[in-house]
């Protein structure tokens, strides 16, 4: 191995690791949402946020957002539309955590 590569190398592993930052956040979402070709994606976010923490719910044991069985993925997505626009600050937290949020409020659990 040659000296450049080594150094090379020991500078990329000595770096302190940086926390990812969120791929979209609030702001992004609702712009998303609001186009008139931008609902597919908003709906695909919002069932897949909620799909992924149904799983998370499961493996944890814990109840943490109560959908009744027949609500629509559009009840969905409005709850969480509704929720942005009622509550500003929010535009610029991580959308995942929002979407969880909003469903939490219009969706609790019982208890």
């Amino acid at each position: 191995m040659s000296l450049t590569l080594f150094l090379a190398l020991l500078a990329a592993t000595s770096q302190p690791r940086q926390e990812a930052k969120s791929f979209l956040l609030g702001r992004d979402l609702i712009a998303r949402c609001e186009k008139p070709d931008g609902w597919d994606y908003c709906y695909g976010y919002v069932v897949a946020t909620y799909d992924a923490t149904l799983a998370h719910e499961r493996w944890l044991k814990v109840n943490e957002v109560c959908v009744p069985t027949g609500t629509s993925q559009g009840e969905m997505v409005d709850s969480v539309i509704g929720y942005l626009k009622a509550n500003p600050r929010e535009m610029e937290s991580q959308a995942a955590s929002v979407v969880i949020v909003a469903l939490q409020r219009r969706f609790p659990c019982p208890g």
